[in-house]
């Protein structure tokens, strides 16, 4: 626009000398002189303008000139409008019609100069013709109407035509704008491609279908020891690496490819390692013009991987020399230590003077305080390691406590201390979580306890918390004890590997400081974390919180039938204030009436006011330890009170041990229990000594009570004479038969030749191993169609040894030196899977098909449980066979095994014994090529079952 004012400017002062000069003779000279001048002044002015702003940048134009440039132009054609009214009186209808044609040629020349600026434009063009046209009214006459008209419309057209035009231009300019963004846009992209590659730590060329380097980066050059200029042009093929050739050629044919391997410099002898990525180039028309290729130089990361790798061997040498280390001193140390504890428990029960039982004790308690030692410092690896695995299996949170807290009760009461256990009412019971390394956690905790408490009480507490995710119940564990406590600024130390609160302690008390560690770490583990509060002399309380999956959401209570005890007054004679707190709370939970009273006096007090008011007791709870009058001195006035009607008697103990049978009876003392009570051994003392006095047998001892059990005929696998000696005498004692093999083969041979209820299989033994035996024993069983009980007895016990010693095909684990109890329980549970003595019946073919009235008891007798429960077992079992038939077809044995393992338990509500059996086999033998028979013999069970099932009328 302001180009095109040049020309506009001498065309303007050129057409105003022309009409000048034809007006002359009809106009005042001094009016059209003063005219033609102010139309070269304002000419004069607007080049000046025009020649200011050439120098000036795009923005002070349009701020600052544009304003100008558009009064300059209003100006001008002001003046050449007022030719209008200067001319054209005067002037001749041809001079008219000239100037008249004039004005209108200027204003649509105007409209092509100025049509960028759309409002320069409507400027000049109104400016031109609008005086004419007024003039052209005012003057009058149809032809002067006429041309006013025209003059009007062609200034409209020339307004719409310059709208037109300046929409146009301003869309051109606004690409051409655009289009030059682009190109600077552009440009720099290429400008930082250029610069990436160039130093980009990574090596990339571009070559032609040649295979011709067309672009190196200077990366690149220096990886092949070059310069650019020297690459640039080189055929590939010339390289040294002809491995290279390949992944290239691939880029050409559209693929990308990737190739990792050595190469060498261009002119050196310099080897390394180097990774390519290669791809094609396209052209515009899409087809392939070359390709691209990244390199990296990995020289220094393969000589790490080799030096990682290295290392990897060396720690995993040194790691599996560590745990085989630890598993050969575990078997070394325990096969000693299973002889020295062993013979000792044998000793400790044949007749000994006092000294000499005192002796044989402190070997005892010796060997056992060794034996936790191990057993820490095997942990204590395992977790170091990362071995240390949780289970997530079902328990019964009552009874894991009772278990745990019974095993530490006997070191409590040699100290006269006072064991609690409280578990919150609102507790659900049955959880699913790691029961044996939460018991382990709580024994450490309690044996803690136990030996920094010289008196006073431990209280093992948990309470449920809300906040947990749903399925899940949190529960918080405390184990409180009145003894030394532990200053705030030693909290850190305790849990720290083999320290404890001070060295004093040390060598006061003993221990090797793992068990709080260890504990820690389990806790942690399981995704929580232990908290201490303790002072000095004020004893402590340690305590966590877990999350633990819910089977049911009911509390102990809601198992248990007590509806006949609802209303029954007790009388509670204790004198632990803790004691008595817990126990009423577990009455109080079953609707009964507790009183509680803390010493004999206050009891025949109690008693005597209830006689005198006719509100007599039913039962009457007695400790058997308490200052001034014991338990039987208090039961003795009871019976020699002739006023009292005589309530039924139960005896609390504290020391474990059997109860002298004679003097209950002699006292009408119908039952015993053992500290520390929970709520399943409490109820289940009540309605026993409610019913009638205990017979005698119930005063008997463990002992006598495992000699009740079923005679066994037994094999015993064992190459250590020691072991051998003793598992004999343990055996022999409890009455069962047992032959003894020194190697697996002889085992072997043994169980080919005679007849066994089960075999005693130790896992390193000369000629043939524990391993082997059992599987060869297992092969030939699949022919016989039998299967014998074998329980592992080894001295390995790190992380997988139970796992491995199943998966030889053995039914059970005992770990040495042999816990007794373990060895009884064991014991005990292949004797109830064996048919009866008297039996000639075959394996399975006399157990029951199933048993509802037992299931009916454990339900609680609730026709809506019982017939919900079998709704959903009908349900499940063809789920369950359809997952153990797809394990055929797929040849897994997992799933096999998840399938049977299903059954097994669903089953066992209604004591389906047949099916369990032929469901255990099946889970054992999964893995056997044959195990299709175990398949058919599951089905055959579970149709037999569900017909029970379906028939059974309630």
């Amino acid at each position: 626009m302001f180009a095109a004012s040049n020309l506009s400017l001498a065309t303007s002062t050129t057409l105003a000398a022309i009409l000048s000069a034809v007006q002359w003779g009809v106009v005042d000279h001094t009016l059209i002189s003063t005219w033609f001048s102010l139309i070269a002044l304002t000419a004069i002015a607007r080049t000046a303008l025009v020649m200011a702003f050439r120098s000036q940048d795009n923005d002070t134009v349009v701020r600052v000139w544009l304003p100008r440039f558009r009064l300059g132009v209003y100006i001008s054609c002001m003046v050449w409008g007022s030719a209008g009214f200067v001319l054209f009186p005067a002037a001749h209808p041809q001079h008219q019609m000239f100037l008249i044609f004039m004005l209108t040629g200027m204003t649509a020349g105007g409209v092509i100069s100025y049509s960028a600026d759309l409002l320069s434009g409507i400027i000049f063009s109104a400016s031109m013709l609008i005086p004419l046209i007024i003039k052209l009214f005012i003057t009058g006459g149809s032809l002067s109407a006429a041309m006013a008209m025209g003059a009007l419309l062609y200034l409209a057209f020339m307004v719409m035509s310059l709208r037109h035009i300046n929409r146009n231009i301003s869309e051109n300019i606004k690409l051409r704008l655009q289009a030059t963004a682009r190109e600077k846009t552009i440009k720099a992209s290429e400008e930082r491609y250029r610069s990436l590659l160039a130093h980009l730590p990574v090596g990339i060329f571009h070559y032609n279908n040649q295979l011709v380097i067309t672009y190196c980066n200077d990366r690149f050059a220096e990886i092949l020891q070059n310069s650019s200029e020297q690459l640039i042009g080189l055929n590939v093929n010339t390289l040294r690496d002809a491995s290279v050739i390949g992944p290239l050629k691939s880029a050409l044919q559209g693929e990308k490819s990737y190739h990792e391997g050595p190469y060498h410099a261009t002119y050196s002898d310099t080897m390394g390692w180097m990774d390519m990525l290669c791809a094609p180039l396209y052209d515009e028309s899409g087809r392939i013009e070359g390709g691209i290729a990244l390199v990296q130089d990995i020289t220094d990361r393969k000589k790490a991987e080799k030096e990682l790798l290295l290392a990897k061997k060396d720690a995993e040498s040194a790691s599996r020399a560590k745990s085989e280390f630890l598993a050969n001193m575990s078997h070394e140390i325990r096969t000693p230590m299973n002889g020295i504890i062993g013979m000792t428990e044998l000793t400790l029960e044949t007749q000994l003077d006092d000294e000499q039982r005192g002796y044989l004790s402190m070997v005892k308690s010796s060997a056992a305080a060794l034996l936790t030692i191990i057993n820490d410092i095997l942990d204590f690896s395992k977790i170091e390691s990362g071995k240390l695995d949780i289970e997530n299996i079902e328990f019964s949170l009552e009874y894991m406590l009772r278990d745990t807290l019974k095993s530490q009760a006997l070191r409590a009461h040699q100290k006269n201390l006072e064991l609690l256990l409280h578990v919150a009412p609102d507790t659900p019971d049955r959880l699913s979580g790691d029961p044996g390394r939460l018991r382990q956690v709580i024994i450490n905790l309690l044996g803690n306890a136990i030996k920094f408490t010289a008196a006073g009480e431990i209280e093992v507490t948990v309470r449920y918390q809300a906040g947990a995710p749903q399925g899940y119940a949190r529960l918080k564990f405390c184990v409180r004890d009145t003894g030394i406590g532990i200053a705030q600024d030693k909290f850190h130390l305790i849990f720290e590997s083999f320290s404890q609160a001070d060295t004093s302690t040390t060598r006061q008390f003993g221990g090797t400081g793992l068990g709080l560690s260890i504990s820690s770490k389990i806790i942690k583990l399981m995704g929580s974390h232990i908290e201490l509060n303790s002072e000095v002399n004020q004893g402590s309380t340690f305590s966590f919180t877990l999350d633990l999956a819910v089977i049911s959401d009911k509390p102990l209570s809601q198992y248990q039938n007590s509806k006949h005890l609802d209303g029954l007054p007790v009388l509670l004679v204790d004198d632990n204030a803790s004691s008595r707190c817990l126990i009423t709370e577990m009455l109080l939970n079953w609707g009964m009436r507790p009183a509680a009273v803390k010493n004999g006096d206050e009891a025949l007090a109690e008693l005597a006011r209830a006689a005198a008011s006719g509100q007599t007791y039913a039962l009457a709870i007695i400790d058997s330890e308490m200052p001034m009058m014991d338990g039987f001195e208090l039961a003795g006035h009871i019976c020699r009170q002739p006023d009292y009607v005589l309530p039924t008697l139960m005896l609390l103990t504290s020391t474990g041990q059997s109860v002298d049978a004679a003097r209950c009876r002699e006292l009408k003392i119908a039952g015993y229990l053992s500290k520390p009570v929970t709520q399943s051994e409490l109820l289940n003392a009540i309605i026993n000594a409610l019913g009638e006095t205990l017979p005698e047998p119930g005063f008997t001892t463990q002992h006598a009570e495992r000699k009740t059990q079923r005679k066994l005929t037994l094999l015993l696998a064992e190459d250590n004479a020691v072991n051998q000696m003793l598992a004999v005498r343990l055996l022999e004692k409890l009455g069962h038969s047992v032959t003894v093999a020194n190697n697996g083969l002889e085992a072997f041979t043994h169980w080919q030749n005679g007849q066994f209820d089960a075999i005693l299989m130790d896992v390193d033994m000369p000629v043939m191993n524990g391993y082997q035996a059992t599987e060869r024993i297992r092969e030939q069983e699949i022919s016989q169609g039998t299967h014998i009980p074998i329980v592992a007895m080894t001295a390995h016990a790190m992380q997988g040894a139970r796992e491995t010693c199943l998966g030889h095909g053995m039914d059970g684990y005992l770990s040495k030196p042999i816990d007794t109890g373990a060895l009884w329980e064991e014991l005990a549970r292949m004797a109830r899977g064996l048919p009866d003595e008297k039996s000639t019946a075959l394996p399975g073919k006399g157990a029951k098909v199933a048993d509802f009235g037992e299931a009916r008891t454990t339900m609680d007798d609730s026709r809506e449980l019982f017939e919900e429960i079998a709704a959903l077992l009908l349900a499940d079992i063809p789920v369950q066979l359809q997952c153990i038939k797809a394990g055929v077809s797929s040849d897994d044995a997992g799933a096999i095994r998840r399938g049977a393992h299903a059954i097994k338990g669903m089953v066992g509500v209604f004591g389906a014994e047949r099916t369990m059996q032929a469901a255990t086999v099946l889970e054992q033998d999964a893995t056997e090529p044959e195990f299709a028979s175990g398949v058919t013999e599951l089905e055959a069970a579970l149709s037999e079952f569900e017909n029970a099932l379906r028939g059974y009328q309630w």
